[in-house]
């Protein structure tokens, strides 16, 4: 017997095939942000609000070490990172290891049991590295696209968490980001990231790294 819920859903379903997301039009550049240094101030300025702790900018050859100091400043030696060629810095992955950084494999198996292991094992890993697709100037929010060589965990699973982040990457907001149509590629997931993990009780006491990474460090490059 169909019901009414039964045949809502059904519409919903008929619909999907020729659904489409409009993307928003480009807004106005806002007047305070309309250049690359005012980009720049804002982001860190709001980054640095929300608990982040921003880097740079610092020329592209002098990122693979700022990276490390901040590792050994952390005591991390384990790292979760997304493959090379999706960090915006070439090299940096082989030559961290180089520098007696150990890169995990984050690779799943597809097999619970084994699915289940590699988690453990990637439960130990202090750090992780990844680039970002965009970092929101207003909010000091950064932008991750996940997907093929760009494990999501590694900006969630470890204790702290270091993003690069070339300057020509910063937009004002979400929507002209959107309006880019950067994420036009359909990752698997996207995640924004506005400082370190945090969470309440209902005595609101105000604990970080509940449920994500306790300090975020962004790398800005260019």
């Amino acid at each position: 017997m169909s019901t009414s819920r039964d045949e809502v859903l059904e519409r919903v379903r008929a619909a999907l095939p020729a659904a489409w997301l409009p993307m928003p039009e480009e807004p106005e550049p806002d007047a305070a942000l309309a250049e690359p240094d005012d980009l720049v101030a804002t982001f860190t300025r709001e980054a640095v609000a929300v608990g982040a702790v921003v880097h740079g900018p610092l020329p592209q050859g002098e990122v693979t070490e700022r990276v490390a100091t901040i590792l050994r400043s952390v005591g991390a030696h384990t790292l979760l990172a997304w493959d090379a060629a999706e960090l915006s810095v070439p090299g940096i992955r082989e030559e961290l290891a180089a520098a007696g950084f150990e890169i995990m494999d984050s690779r799943l198996p597809k097999d619970r049991v084994g699915r289940t292991e590699r988690l453990l094992q990637l439960g130990g890993a202090e750090a992780g590295l990844t680039s970002a697709d965009a970092g929101l100037a207003g909010t000091g929010t950064l932008v991750l696209a996940s997907g093929p060589g760009r494990p999501r965990l590694a900006c969630l699973l470890p204790p702290v968490h270091l993003a690069i982040l070339p300057v020509g990457r910063l937009a004002p907001g979400l929507t002209h980001f959107l309006a880019k149509g950067d994420v036009a590629r359909t990752p698997a997931s996207v995640v924004l990231v506005s400082g370190p993990s945090r969470t309440g009780d209902i005595e609101l006491t105000l604990t970080q790294g509940m449920h994500g990474p306790r300090e975020v460090h962004v790398v800005l490059v260019g």
